[in-house]
This record gives structure tokens, sequence and C-alpha cells, in this order.
């Protein structure tokens, strides 16, 4: 036993002893952690004599575990798995300091497979590597079967792993320094590029970032401005290489001025927009000098891990580094701003002292020296002017550099149109970087491709603006800055005063020279016509005198015709023509007027009455009545016998017009309105001049009254026109029967409300439409009907003095394509002379008349049937008793007797259903009103019906605080009669019949339910018609007359209730009703 102790140590001792020549033959083959720990794991495996191991390491930045050497495995199947310390068993040995021994991994919760491997290791042991307590990975030792590791081979195993964490530790130190040593040299030769401050900001930056760029082996992604100092940046992004997609994570590196690292953005720290370009190590570092954030550098890399946290150090002053020569860069910008704004401003005060600018009169002049500034202070290659036609609306080219003039010389711009035409129409100045794309920019004969940058800037005098200035570059780097805006505006104001004093000169050159030749001109003219005037003087006083009076005669004729043309057009109102004529008769007399009237010819009473006027006294108002008797009969004799116009130029010699002349009257005039049928009354005109109006005026003021006589006759023609057409169409709109008026040629010319209600057309529709498109007529036989041919017939007949109307019957279809019954009345329409001129139809529609006779007839071949049948079951049983009585014995006696009795019960209520729907029809039926329980009345009904069948089973149900009901007992017996009768008829299978009530507030509700045929739901609303019955082939051989429900509903609704139906088909029939509950 001791022997075997024995010779287990010494194995022990020589495994040992071989693993540490292996551990010291490892250490010095590579200084790679991955190679060396491949290595040290491939001699380990060989001297344990173990297949399957593999070697997991802590990364320090994130403290993850991953696989970094393997034997007996594909480490590529490894490459992305990783463990959390305390997660899997790698981790639990990580946490816990300590070796761990699996025999059966499947049992234990802390193992997971990989992926696709499960399966493959069936035990193993896991050990720490510790380095002062310090955990820096672990050595897996795996079995493919079951296997309870022994102590000796753990304890072999642990010693390896201390000495092989301490080998690991070293090499990972060793590295770590070689890293710093590379930080440091990179950091010089970084600090080399940026003390080369003579190097313009491009070239610096290229060469930081190639050195960087070298460090990390991977491409800088960009290096973002925000700092307003750097030139050609304001107000945007500038980048060495565009890259919008990973600017998302700069953002956050330029809020929070710290680096951004991400070692796997695929998976850590997810980003569409960098996952979409395959970038995985992601980094930003925030540019700073001082407080102010002059940008952010990016990097990014498809490889993981290649930027480490614990590398802050290097990249922040890295990034210090690359700042320090920006914001060197920026002073150095800002100096050389101030200098040149100084230059610029030097320039403009010289450009605005010279005594071209301040006093020149030459256009040509002021635009030569204005291009030449634009060109030297703002360093361009192509400067124009162009000026604004302001009869145009379009911009010209006025003076150029760098273009040729000649083609640009016929070039316009329409104001809104183009970059300069849209600077004119806004009045504020526009730039562009990239002038061929800009969307504004128009397609010019020459230059197009050119021109990269484009300033255009507008010249305005006081609020007037006189063209542009257009300033472009051929460099496509050159771009303009603010100072280029403000110093291009300090040109232009000044050059616009100076183009506007040139061209203000030059228009008045332009004036002065064409008055100098018109001057000359006007002199000669003069001469000749002092000698023309001379020759003319006399002629002219001789037309002076014709022209007068053809003056004053031109002017009558123009208001009569005035007149004639307002009075024929405005107005057909009384009033407003009277008004009209006052107007132009007032302006056509020239003396002074005291009053103006119009009055109007009472001829029943021997009178006129005053209507309209103007001036009258108080007492002579409108409607003031002035009798014949208190007109001399020689004045009223010119007035309405003559029909001439009472002329009294001295009113002191007419004494009896007192009536009418009041105040200071010296002249009388009245005119009489003369229609077509005689004189419609009088114009009366009183001035306080003596003879006010001349013949012509009097003859002028009576051509102007007839036209007025007129107009006041058409007016009145009018009303009674309007009057009678409103009158025939509210009779028409009042017919209840449908009428339409045809032309000669057939064509509908108006139709009534009822019309477009019958036949479904709107009269907008048919109107203008022949008849015949309209109405589709069938005759009772079916045969189509021809109504405009009809009227056609009877239109050529009539001028024989033949029939002037025809009646018939005709079915029409509607628009709706529905058929109706109509009775038609056609008759002929003539005019004055008695000749035809088209026709007029009535319609009046008939199709529920017609409904009713068929009813009507359906109803007495049905009442004819329901009396003979009773009645022969009646007379063939008493027959039958009557003669051979002796051979029946009382049983069947008795039997016979009951089917005699319940066929007179069903005489009884056929007859009574007659009788009280005659009652209804002529308004006799009495409802006599009182207190009563119905549930008597329900047992009764049901012990009469009970014993005429043998199919049926009925049940009686009413709760025991059922309400009394007000009613006649009578009507209600009739009424339970009906809707049990029809529950038996309607269910010829037999079943239950039910009879029953509920109270429901102040009503009492009585159902009665079979389990019969049913209705159909579309014939549920017409069944308590009257004549209606339910048409189905199951019903077609039940008998009835159609009045049982009809007459039923009226019963009820006469005692204030409602009935209702609630049925499905093959399922039965439950009919309710209400009447008024009274409480026990």
């Amino acid at each position: 036993m001791v022997s075997k102790s024995v010779e287990v140590i010494k194995q022990q001792a020589v495994r040992e002893s071989a693993i540490l020549e292996t551990l010291s033959a490892a250490s010095f083959s590579s200084l790679s952690l991955p190679a060396f720990a491949q290595d040290l794991l491939e001699a380990v495996s060989r001297v344990l004599g173990v297949p399957d191991c593999s070697l997991m390491i802590v990364n320090e930045d994130t403290g993850l575990l991953s696989i970094v050497a393997a034997t007996g495995i594909d480490l590529a199947d490894y490459e992305s798995f990783t463990l959390r310390p305390g997660e899997g068993v790698a981790g639990w040995v990580i946490r816990e300091g300590a070796p761990l021994v699996l025999p059966d991994v499947e049992k234990d919760p802390r193992f997971f497979p990989i992926p696709g491997k499960e399966g493959l290791m069936k035990s193993m042991l896991c050990v720490p590597l510790l380095v002062s307590g310090r955990a820096v990975g672990v050595l897996n030792v795996h079995k493919r079967e079951h296997y309870d590791f022994p102590q000796e081979d753990i304890q072999v195993i642990s010693g390896l792993a201390e000495k092989m964490a301490i080998a690991i530790d070293n090499l990972m130190q060793y590295q770590k320094a070689e890293e710093k040593e590379r930080q440091l040299s990179c950091l010089n030769r970084v600090v080399a590029v940026t003390s080369q401050s003579q190097l313009p900001l491009e070239q610096l930056l290229r060469g930081i970032e190639k050195e960087i760029g070298s460090f990390f082996s991977c491409q800088v992604r960009g290096i973002y401005f925000f700092s307003q100092g750097l030139s050609g940046t304001e107000g945007r992004i500038c980048q060495l290489k565009e890259d919008r997609a990973t600017f998302e994570r700069g953002c956050l590196a330029s809020r929070e001025l710290a680096p951004v690292i991400a070692e796997d953005v695929q998976t850590r720290n997810p980003c569409s927009l960098m996952r979409a370009e395959g970038v995985s190590s992601y980094l930003c570092l925030p540019l700073t000098a001082g407080d102010e954030l002059l940008g952010i550098l990016q990097m990014g890399t498809p490889k993981q891990g290649v930027f480490r946290r614990n590398d802050v150090w290097f990249l922040s002053t890295l990034s210090q580094l690359v700042a320090v020569a920006i914001h060197g860069f920026v002073m150095s910008q800002r100096l050389e701003g101030r200098v040149q704004e100084l230059s610029t401003l030097y320039e403009v005060a010289a450009y605005e002292l010279s005594a071209v600018m301040s006093s020149t009169s030459n256009l040509d002049d002021a635009l030569r020296l204005t291009i030449e500034i634009v060109s030297r202070l703002l360093k361009a290659e192509r400067v124009s002017i162009m000026l604004l036609d302001e009869r145009t609306n379009e911009l010209y080219f006025k003076a150029t550099k760098g273009l040729d003039s000649m083609d640009f010389g016929l070039q316009r711009i329409p104001v809104g149109e183009g970059i300069p035409g849209w600077v004119i129409k806004t009045g504020r100045p526009y730039v562009t970087s990239d002038a061929p794309s800009d969307p504004k920019y128009l397609a010019y004969s020459l230059g197009r491709e050119e021109i990269k940058s484009l300033l255009c800037m507008p010249m305005v005098v006081e609020s007037r603006k006189i063209g542009v200035i257009n300033v472009g570059t051929l460099l496509s780097h050159r771009s303009f800055s603010e100072d280029d805006l403000r110093t291009l505006n300090l040109i232009a104001h000044r050059a616009a005063l100076a183009i506007e004093n040139a061209l203000l000169h030059q228009k008045h050159r332009e004036v002065t020279e064409q008055l100098s030749q018109k001057n000359g001109k006007l002199e000669l003219q003069s001469r000749e016509l002092k000698d023309k005037g001379k020759e003319l003087a006399a002629t002219n006083m001789r037309l002076a005198e014709s022209l007068e009076s053809l003056s004053r005669a031109n002017q009558k004729i123009s208001t009569l015709l005035e007149i004639a043309h307002v009075l024929a057009t405005t107005t057909l109102e009384s009033d407003q023509i009277m008004r009209e004529g006052l107007d132009k008769i007032a302006s056509l007399v020239t003396a002074p007027i005291s009053t103006l009237a119009f009055s109007f010819l009472e001829q029943d009473k021997r009178r006129f009455v005053v209507v309209s006027g103007r001036g009258l006294p108080q007492d002579q108002h409108r409607g003031f009545p002035v009798p014949f008797e208190e007109i001399a009969p020689e004045k009223l004799a010119v007035l309405i016998d003559e029909k001439r116009p009472l002329v009294v130029h001295d009113t002191a010699n007419a004494p009896d017009l007192r009536r009418f002349v009041k105040g200071k009257v010296r002249s009388f005039y009245a005119f009489p309105l003369v229609g077509k049928k005689g004189v419609l009354g009088m114009f009366t005109l009183a001035s306080p001049k003596q003879a006010a109006l001349g013949d012509n005026d009097v003859r002028m003021i009576a051509t102007v009254l007839s036209l007025v006589a007129v107009s006041l006759e058409n007016a009145t023609l009018y009303r009674n026109a309007v009057i009678e057409k409103n009158k025939l169409e509210a009779i028409m709109d009042s017919m209840g029967d449908g009428l339409l008026t045809l032309d000669w040629e057939r064509r509908i010319t108006s139709l009534n409300e009822a019309t477009e209600k019958l036949l479904g057309w709107k009269g907008a529709e048919i109107l203008g439409k022949r008849v015949e498109e309209v109405l589709k007529c069938r005759d009772a036989k079916g045969q189509n009907m021809d109504m405009g041919a009809i009227l056609v017939q009877m239109m050529e007949s009539a001028l024989s003095a033949a029939e002037i109307s025809k009646k018939f019957e005709v079915v029409v279809q509607t628009k709706d394509e529905r058929d109706r019954i109509l009775g038609a009345v056609i008759s002929i329409l003539h005019n004055e002379s008695g000749d035809p001129v088209g026709g007029v139809l009535v319609l009046r529609d008939i199709t529920q008349e017609k409904e009713v006779e068929r009813m009507k007839s359906d109803f007495v071949a049905t009442v004819s049937h329901d009396l003979r049948t009773p009645l022969t079951a009646v007379k063939g049983y008493a027959v039958t008793l009557l003669r051979h009585e002796e051979r029946f014995d009382q049983p069947t006696k008795h039997e016979f007797l009951k089917v005699i009795n319940s066929e007179i019960d069903r005489l009884k209520r056929l007859i009574d259903n007659i009788l009280d729907w005659s009652k209804m029809e002529a308004g006799r039926l009495e409802i006599r009103k009182e207190n009563f329980d119905i549930i008597p009345l329900a047992k009764k009904v049901v012990e009469v019906f009970r014993i005429s069948t043998t199919k049926h089973e009925f049940v009686i149900d009413f709760p025991s605080d059922f309400s009394l009901v007000e009613a006649d007992p009578d009507q209600l017996e009739q009424v339970m009669n009906n809707l049990v009768s029809n529950a038996i008829k309607y269910s010829p299978s037999g079943g239950e019949i039910r009879v029953s009530g509920v109270n429901n507030g102040e009503s009492a509700i009585v159902s009665v339910s079979d389990c019969g045929m049913g209705i159909p739901s579309e014939q549920l609303d017409k069944i308590f018609e009257r004549f209606h019955r339910v048409d189905s082939k199951a019903t077609r051989k039940v008998s009835g007359t159609g009045l049982g429900l009809f007459i039923t509903k009226s019963l009820v609704e006469a005692h204030g209730g409602k009935i209702w139906a609630e049925s499905e088909v093959g399922k039965g029939t439950t009919f309710r009703f209400t009447l008024r509950a009274i409480p026990r």
C-alpha cells in the first residue's frame, strides 16, 4: 500500500517536472498572448494526456471571459463566446476563486452548452488562474465521457494553473508596457505634425489623421468643426471625410465633453446607422480648447475591441493635441480675417471718396469702377451688373467682367426667375456654393459649368430696386463668407446711388435734347397756326351758334333715348317707372320747378288720384283725390277727350286752378298719360316762373310721358300676367292628380308636384322631353301604348272639330321601374285663334283602387265559400239526424250536435266580423268600456275552441296579480276569438296554443301564441291591412276572408291600445296587444 502511494507521488512529481519544463519552454516561444497560450495549452495537453482543453482570459476593460486557446476543438467555433463573472461554470469559478469538478455536466445548472455543440462534453474540471488573489483566467479540462477527476489530478492541474497564471500575467504586463511605448511614440509624432504652424489647416489635419489611423490601423471617419471661427465653416458641418452615419454618436461626445467608446457596436451598443456600415469598434473624441468645443474626431473599424476604455488617458491627450492645433489655426484665421476686414473697409472708403463715384454723371464710368472694386475685394473671376427695366419688369446685363458681353448683352431675365430675378423680387441677397446644381440657377448661353460659387446682391435706392450685382468664382472650394456679404452690401448701396445719379443725368440729357427739338418745331407751327387762326375765327363764330342749338337738340334727343332705354329695360314696377320719369323730366326743364306729380284716372269714380310726386304740399300726399267737379269742364275736355296738354303760362288768368295752384306758382302744365285703351292719368308741373316751359319743352315732355304711359301699361299687364301665372301654378301644385302640358311636338312644357311624386321624375329631368320617352305605357291587355301618338291623333281630329278629350286606363312604369295603374285624361290646348297647339294630360293613381276591387272580389268569393262550407256541414248532419235518428245511439247524436254547434259558432264569428267591418266602414262601431277580469273571458274562449280540435293543446298562463282591464267585454271577446281562431287555422299540424298575460306599468299585455307556419318578416307590416292574407304555398290551403286581423287591430286601437305580431317562419307566431290596466 505504501509502495503504491510512493509510486503515485513519483508519477505526480514527474508530471509536474515535465509541465514546468513545458511552461518554461513556452514562455520564450512567443510574446503574443494567443500564440503563447496556445503553445502552453498544447504542451499541457500532451503531458496530462488530455485531448480537450481550453484557456479563457479575463478582459481587463470589459471584465468578460473569452477563449484564447483550445485543443481538441475548433477555436473558430468559440470566437464570439464570452461569459460574465458568475455566468456559467467558468464565471462561477472566477467569482469564487476555487476549482470546480463536474462528473456529469448535464446535471449541473451552472453548465450551459455552446449553441450547436450540445452533447460534446460529458464532464469537466475548471481551475482558476490566480495572481495574488486576482483572477486572470480559467483553465478548463474536458472529458467526452462521464469522469470523476481524482484528487491528485486536481492538485497537479491546480499547481500548473498557478504557474500558468504568473506566466500569463507577466506577458500581459509586458504587452501593456509595449502599448504605452507605442502611445507615447504616436503622441510625439502628432506633436511633430502640430508644431508645423505654417501648414494649411487641411494639410495639418491630414497629417494628424495619418498618424492616428496608423496607430489604430483603421481609418479616421470624420473631423467635425463646430467653431464659428473656422473660415468657411460657419453655420454648417465641415469634414475631411463626409460621414453622416456616425455623427449620431459624436453628438453624445460633444454634449458630455468626454470620449465615447463602443468596442462592439453590432452587439453591445446597437446603432442602426453604424451597423448598416459594418462598424464594430467605434471611437469619438471631443476637441476642446478651454471651455470652447471646436469639434469632434470619429473613428470606426469592422474589427472588435480596437478601442479600449483603459486608453482614456492616451485618447484624452491625443484629442487635446488635435484641439490645440485647430485652436491655433482658428486664432490665425481670426487675425487674418480682422486684417482683411480693415483692408476691405479701407478699399470701400477709397471707393466712396473717389471723384468718379461722388460726382460722375457718366453711367459707364460708374459701372466700370464698381466692377473693378468688387472683383478686387472679393477675388472673383466673374462680375456682372444687371439693371431693372421697369417697363418690361425684366433684368438686363449692363456691364460684365470675365464674360462675353456680346453673348450676355442680349440676355433678359424676368423678375422672379433665376437667382437675379429672385433677388430683385425679394430684395434679399442670395449665396450658393454650387451654382450649377442650384434649382434657381438659369442656364445662360455661356459659363454655366464654369461658375461654382455665386453671390447676388440687390441695389436699392430709397426702397426702389434698380438692379443686382452678380459675383461668381471658378474655384470649387471657394465659398463666399459673411464678410464678403457685408462688403458687397456696402459697395452695392454706394453703387446704387451712383448708378441712380448717372441714370438721372442721362435721362435729363435725353429729355433736354427732345425738348429742344420739339421747341423748334413748335415755333414753326405756331407761325403757321396764327395765320390759320385768323381764318378760322370767323368760321368758329358762325359754327358756335349752330353748335349751341345742335347741342341742345342733341341733349334732348339723348335724354329721350336714355329715358326710352331706362323705361324699356330697367324695371316693370310702376313706382320705379314714375320715379325715373320725374328724374328725367326734372333734368329737361331749366326753369325752377315747384311741384311735379303723377295722378291716375279712376273713371268710375270720376276723379284723379295722386300716386307719385315731388314738392307737393302736405295735404296733397299720395292717394290725394282730385274729383272731376273741381276741374273746369273745358280743361277736363282738353285732357281726357282731346288728349292734349293743358298749358297755363300765367296762373293769374286761370282762377279755376286754385285747387292745384298754391304758394308762388306762376305757371301750370298738365299732360294726359295716354295708353292703348285711352287716358290712364295725368302729369302736372308747376313753376314759380311765368311761362316756365316753351313750346319745344312742352313737346319734349309730352314725348317723354308717352313713353312713360306705355311703360306703365306694360307694367300693369306684366303684373296681371304674373298674378295669373302664380294662380295657375298654385292650382296645378294643389291638385292631387298629376298634370302635364305638352306642345305641338309632344314635348313636356310643364308639370306639377303631384306628377313628380307619381312618376318619381323631377321636373328638370323631363322638361323638354317627348311624352312617350317618359311615359312607358301599357293597356289592360299588356299591349304597349304610345301617348304621343294618341295626342297627335287627337290634335289632327281637333282640326276638324272632332273629339277634344279622351279617357282611358293605362299601366305606367315609374322612374324606379315600378308599375302603377293610372286613369288618364288627355285634352287639347287651343290658342286665341282656336287652333290646337298642344295638350293637357291629367293622371290619377288608381292602383290602390284596383287592388281594393280585386281584394273585394276575392273577399266575396271567400265569404261565399266560408258561408257555404259550415252551412253544408250543418245541413248534412241535420238531415242525417232527421232521416235516420233511430239508427244512431245517444253519444253519436251528441257528437253530431257538437259538430253542428261548432259550425254555427264558426258562422257566427264570420257574420260578426262582417258586421263589425260594415259598422267600421259606416263609422257606427260603439265601444262600451267597463273594468273587468279578462282571465275568465280567456278561459271561455279557449273552452269554445277546445271542442273543435283534438290536435292542439291549450295553455292559459296569467299571473295571480294580473290587473283588471278597461274594455268592452263583447268587443274584447271578438278580439280573442279572432286570434285563437287564427292560431288554430295556421297551425294545422297541432301543437301548443298559449294564451297569456303580463303587467307592464299602466298597461296590460295579452298574448296568443302558436307553433304553426309563421309569417315572413316582409309581410308582418301588411297582415293587419283590410282583405290582406299571407300568400304562401302553405297558407293557400287555409280559408279566410282577410278581415279578422284588420277588425282585431281596429278594435284594439278603438280601446286606445296597440297590437303587433312576432313571428319566425316554421316556428310559429305570437300576437300581443295592450289594454289599459286597472289595479285590483
